[in-house]
């Protein structure tokens, strides 16, 4: 991995403002990536939750003009990482977390799962831009492509 900051997508960097007015370099061959007409059903490998999931979180991408054919292999990790943490924690409701063995502490395996689990969702959803750390300072017009209510993540529940 090269040192220094990432490298950041010409449409997030427009998005982001131009805050030092430096000449912004023309497209590079990385952002001509067409965006897809539409994006494609959930994969039929994947758990149920996975596959609602992804038809909850492709309609808000889409509504962003960010996500483009490359970025497929994501959304599959977000989505199972997403079911994989729910699965682990449904698991951990009603078994003890812990317990006592020759005087060591163990630990029920459900918890490593959905710590690595959280820390996957965690890494795609800042590639993704679902954090609030991660769209601070990216300007979405709210008028293009749908209405207040397609961008509420909490609208559909």
């Amino acid at each position: 991995m090269k040192p220094g900051p990432k490298v950041v997508p010409m449409k997030l960097r427009a998005l982001h403002g131009n805050p030092s007015q430096r000449a912004m370099p023309t497209q590079s061959e990385q952002d001509r990536v067409e965006l897809p007409a539409k994006i494609p059903a959930a994969p039929s490998w994947m758990p149920d939750a996975a596959k609602r999931e992804w038809r909850r979180v492709a309609r808000l991408l889409k509504l962003t003009q960010l996500v483009t054919s490359l970025d497929v292999a994501m959304l599959e990790m977000w989505c199972t990482a997403y079911a994989t943490w729910r699965d682990a924690e449904e698991a951990l409701k009603t078994a003890p977390r812990g317990w006592i063995v020759k005087g060591e502490a163990r630990y029920h395996p459900m918890l490593r799962i959905a710590q690595e689990a959280r820390h996957n969702l965690h890494r795609a959803a800042s590639e993704l831009g679902f954090s609030p750390a991660a769209r601070a300072s990216i300007l979405l017009d709210r008028g293009k492509g749908g209405t207040d209510d397609d961008a509420d993540p909490f609208g559909i529940l």
